[in-house]
C-alpha cells in the first residue's frame, strides 16, 4: 500500500508540474509500438464515459493532455485530487458557461453544488480514464477531447502526442441518446442553434446562413433572442433601426461570425391546404384484392382525373419468409448477413402489385405481414389472447420476431417489390386467430411507430358515430394521437331487403344510419363544411351482380358514385384526393410550418420551413398570401399563381418547398 501511494504522489506532482508549465511525464518515443493505444471499455447511463488504457504511459500522457484540454477550453483545473484509494488521478475542470450543474449530474459530478458551474471531471482509475461531467455541454467538450486520433473506435495516444486526443465514436447523452460531435470544432464553435425574433422562430434558419429577411409588424417591437451552439461561447445581440445582429465568438476566441437580421414589414400569409382545396379525401383499399385494384386502376382512373388510392397490401400474399430453427431449438423469422429478412416471392403476385405499382398515380402500403395474431412481443412462443367476445385463448408457438415481421419485414418486401414506393404509413388490420376476430394489445401502435419505418397509421373499424366525427386537419393534427392514428371510416355494401339477413348486420353504423351512397358522399360534403379529413377504408368491390350476402364490399356501381363526387369537388378545388402518404406528409409538414411574406418593390418574397426531420418531409406546401393593395393578379417563373379577392381584400395560392424562399411577381 505504501508503495502505491508512493505513485500516486508521484503522478500527482508530475500533473501539478505539468499545469504549472514545468517538465511535462516522459512519454514513448517513435519506435513505441501500439501498447500506449486505449479502447473503450464502457459508456455508462448518465453522464459518464469510461476508457480502458494499458499502461502507465498512457496515464502519464494523459497529465499532459489535462494540461492541453485547459488550455483549449480556457479553463483550469479546479481540483487535483488523489485522495481516492482507488484513483490514480482525478481532474476537475469548470467550464465557462456559467450555467448551474442539473440535480440529476450532480450525483455524478463530485462536490458540485446547484449554484456553481458546469464542469467536468477526469479520472484515471486503475486502467480507466473516467470522464464524468455535470451536464451535456460538460460531457460533449470532455469526451470529445478523445476522439481526433481515434482509429475504429480505439483511443490511440500517439509517441509523438502533440495534440488533444480526442474520441470519435459517438457520446452517450442522457437518457441514453446518440449525438455525433465534429471533435475539431469543440472549443472552437462560433455559431447559434436558435434564433428568434419577437418570440417566434426566425424563418427557415440555418447555423451556416448569416443574413436574414425577417417579417414583423410595422408597429411590432423587434426582440431577439439567441442562443450559442456551444456553451461558453460568447454571444451579443445588437438592435438597430434596420433589424439587428448577432454576434458569437468561440470558446478559444480563434473563430467569430455575425449574423445579420434584417426588419421587413410582414403581409398575411398562412400554410392551408394543398392547392387550396378545403378538405381532404383519402380512398384505401384493404387486404390487396386484385379485382378491386383492376377496377379501380383500369376502369375508373381514366375517367377520373383526381382519383388516386392506396392499396394496403398482406404481405404473406407476395411472398413467405423463411424460418431457421436455432441452436437451441427456437425458431426464428431468417435475414441475411446485411439485416433485410430473406423469403420466397410468390411470382404470379409479385408480378400482378410490380404492375399496379407501375402507375404512380397509386401507392402501396403494409397491411401487415399476415393479418393474424402476432404475439405480444418478439421473444416467440405460446401467448394468451382474447377474442372480441372477452373469450380466453392460447396462441400457436410463435417464431422469434413474430411482432417485427409485421410491419418491419411486410414494408421492405413492398420496397423490394418497388423501390420507389415509400410505403411510410401503416394500414392497421383487423386481427384475427384460429378464424375468431383478436383484440388488440394496448401496445400495439408503439412499436410500429417506434421502428423507425413508419410516420403514421391509420385505423380500421372506427366507424364515425356521425358524419363529423373524422380527422380535422386545421385543428386536429398537430396533437400526437391524430398524428399516429388517422380515423378512417369502413364503407360497405347496405342491405336493402329486410327479409336478407346479412353477417354484416351489426357491422357498424353504416348499415343501420343511411342508405349507402348519400351516407358516404355526406362524410366527404361534412369533411368540406370542418375543412378536415375523410379517410375511406374500402376491401372488395364487386360487379353489381354479387349476391353474396357477407363479407365486406360494395357494388361497383356505388365506388363509382363515391369516385365520381370526390372528383366533382376536385374540380371545384374543395377537395384535394390524396394518397394516404401524400395526406399525412402534407400534414405533419402543415402541423409544425412556419411561413413569412414580405413586399419586395413590385414583388413579394415567401418563405417556408417546418421541423419535421427526415427525408420524406420536402412537399411543397400551398401558402395563402396577400397581395399588396391595389394589385390583384400574381405569376410565379411566368407563370400565373390562382389569385382571388375575399373580405375585400386579394390573395394568392403558392406553392413553397420547404427550408426556401420563392419571388413572385404582382400586378
Amino acid at each position: 500500500m505504501k508503495k502505491y501511494l508512493c505513485a500516486v504522489l508521484a503522478l500527482l506532482m508530475l500533473v501539478l508540474t505539468a499545469s504549472c508549465g514545468g517538465n511535462t511525464p516522459p512519454v514513448a518515443d517513435d519506435t513505441s509500438d501500439v501498447s500506449t493505444a486505449t479502447e473503450v471499455l464502457d459508456v455508462a447511463e448518465g453522464y459518464k464515459v469510461v476508457y480502458d488504457i494499458t499502461n502507465s504511459t498512457a496515464i502519464g500522457i494523459m497529465s499532459e493532455m489535462v494540461e492541453k484540454i485547459g488550455a483549449s477550453t480556457g479553463s483550469k483545473p479546479l481540483t487535483i485530487n488523489s485522495g481516492n484509494a482507488e484513483a490514480e488521478l482525478e481532474v476537475e475542470f469548470g467550464l465557462s458557461s456559467g450555467r448551474s450543474a442539473s440535480e440529476t449530474a450532480l450525483k455524478e459530478a463530485k462536490g458540485y453544488k446547484n449554484d456553481e458551474r458546469s464542469a467536468y471531471i477526469i479520472r484515471a482509475v486503475g486502467k480507466k480514464i473516467v470522464v464524468t461531467a455535470s451536464d451535456n455541454d460538460a460531457l460533449r467538450v470532455a469526451a470529445n477531447r478523445f476522439a481526433e486520433l481515434a482509429e475504429g473506435g480505439k483511443l490511440v495516444i500517439p509517441a509523438d502526442f502533440d495534440e488533444t486526443v480526442v474520441y470519435n465514436t459517438d457520446t452517450y447523452q442522457r437518457e441514453g441518446e446518440l449525438k455525433l460531435y465534429d471533435a475539431k470544432k469543440i472549443g472552437s464553435e462560433a455559431s447559434v442553434s436558435l434564433l428568434k425574433v419577437n418570440g417566434a422562430d426566425v424563418v427557415c434558419f440555418n447555423p451556416e446562413t448569416l443574413e436574414y429577411m425577417v417579417a414583423v409588424a410595422k408597429n411590432a417591437d423587434f426582440k431577439v433572442e439567441a442562443v450559442a451552439a456551444e456553451g461558453g461561447a460568447s454571444l451579443s445581440v445588437s438592435e438597430n433601426a434596420n433589424g439587428a445582429t448577432v454576434k458569437v465568438v468561440s470558446i478559444n476566441g480563434k473563430e467569430e461570425r455575425t449574423y445579420v437580421l434584417n426588419r421587413v414589414e410582414m403581409i398575411e400569409s398562412q400554410v392551408v391546404n394543398k392547392n387550396g382545396a378545403d378538405a381532404t379525401v383519402t380512398f384505401v383499399l384493404d387486404d390487396g384484392d386484385k379485382s378491386s385494384a383492376t377496377f379501380v386502376v383500369e376502369k375508373m382512373a381514366p375517367k377520373y382525373p383526381s382519383l388516386t388510392a392506396s392499396f394496403a397490401l398482406i404481405a404473406n400474399k407476395l411472398a413467405t419468409l423463411d424460418i431457421v430453427t436455432n441452436p437451441d431449438g427456437t425458431k426464428e423469422y431468417a435475414k441475411d448477413e446485411d439485416g433485410f429478412y430473406t423469403y420466397k416471392k410468390n411470382e404470379s403476385e409479385w408480378a400482378y402489385w410490380e404492375d399496379i405499382a407501375a402507375n404512380k398515380r397509386f401507392e402501396l402500403v403494409s397491411h401487415s405481414y399476415s393479418h393474424k395474431y402476432w404475439g405480444e412481443d418478439d421473444n416467440g412462443g405460446v401467448y394468451t389472447y382474447y377474442n372480441t367476445a372477452g373469450e380466453e385463448f392460447k396462441s400457436e408457438s410463435l417464431p422469434k420476431g413474430s411482432v417485427s415481421k409485421e410491419f418491419v419485414a411486410s414494408r421492405q418486401i413492398i420496397q423490394d417489390l418497388d423501390p420507389s414506393q415509400l410505403a411510410a404509413v401503416f394500414v392497421r388490420s383487423g386481427l384475427t386467430a384460429g378464424g375468431k376476430n383478436v383484440n388488440y394489445s394496448s401496445t400495439f401502435w408503439n412499436p410500429i411507430l417506434e421502428s423507425g419505418s413508419y410516420i403514421g397509421g391509420r385505423g380500421t373499424h372506427t366507424y364515425p358515430d356521425k358524419p363529423r366525427d373524422m380527422v380535422n386537419v386545421f385543428a386536429d393534427f398537430d396533437q400526437p394521437a391524430t398524428r399516429a392514428k388517422l380515423k378512417s371510416y369502413m364503407v360497405q355494401h347496405y342491405n336493402t331487403n329486410p327479409n336478407v339477413k346479412t353477417t354484416q348486420a351489426d357491422s357498424g353504423p353504416a348499415e343501420c344510419l343511411a342508405a349507402g351512397i348519400p351516407y358516404w358522399t355526406n362524410y366527404i360534403d361534412t369533411a368540406v363544411e370542418m375543412k378536415g379529413w375523410a379517410a375511406f377504408c374500402i376491401h372488395n368491390i364487386r360487379p353489381d351482380t354479387h349476391d353474396t350476402r357477407s363479407g365486406h364490399y360494395i357494388y361497383q356501381s356505388q365506388a363509382e358514385a363515391l369516385f365520381a363526387h370526390a372528383d366533382a369537388l376536385a374540380k371545384e378545388n374543395k377537395v384535394w384526393v390524396a394518397t394516404l402518404s401524400e395526406g399525412m406528409i402534407y400534414a405533419n409538414e402543415w402541423s409544425t410550418a412556419s411561413v413569412q411574406a414580405y413586399v419586395d418593390g413590385d414583388k413579394v418574397v415567401v418563405s417556408l420551413d417546418h421541423k419535421e426531420v427526415g427525408a420524406v418531409y420536402n412537399m411543397p406546401l400551398t401558402v395563402k398570401v396577400a397581395l399588396p393593395a391595389g394589385k390583384t393578379t400574381a405569376t410565379l417563373g411566368g407563370k400565373a399563381l390562382k389569385s382571388f379577392s375575399e373580405n375585400g381584400k386579394n390573395y394568392a395560392y403558392v406553392d413553397v418547398t420547404p427550408m426556401t424562399s420563392v419571388t413572385i411577381e404582382v400586378k
